[in-house]
């Protein structure tokens, strides 16, 4: 499943295997990310590709991490986690003072 949205903020095919590492690596699936998580991912893509590097899931996972946003549907129900889920910058960057 994708959403249009995800298109509308750069998700290009093909990134298949990068994006699956990418998820399993912070276990989650292509529909738990906002469109904010997209452009993250998007941005990322393009900065390697830009310089002639392939993306790498081990430089993306030393840079963001996931950021969670869970939502609860009512009291005892699951926590829902579609479209809750976004990349951010990782605070303890090598360099970063």
């Amino acid at each position: 499943m994708v959403f249009r949205d995800f298109f509308l903020c750069g998700l290009r095919f093909p990134v298949a295997c990068f994006l699956r590492q990418v998820l399993g690596a912070f276990e989650v699936q292509l529909h738990y990310l906002t469109p904010n998580g997209i452009v993250t991912f998007s941005k990322f893509c393009w900065a390697c590709l830009s310089y002639g590097a392939v993306p790498n899931v081990g430089t993306f996972c030393e840079y963001y991490e996931l950021q969670r946003q869970p939502k609860r549907v009512g009291e005892g129900q699951p926590v829902v986690q579609f479209g809750s889920c976004a990349f951010m910058p990782r605070g303890n960057q090598k360099g970063e003072k």
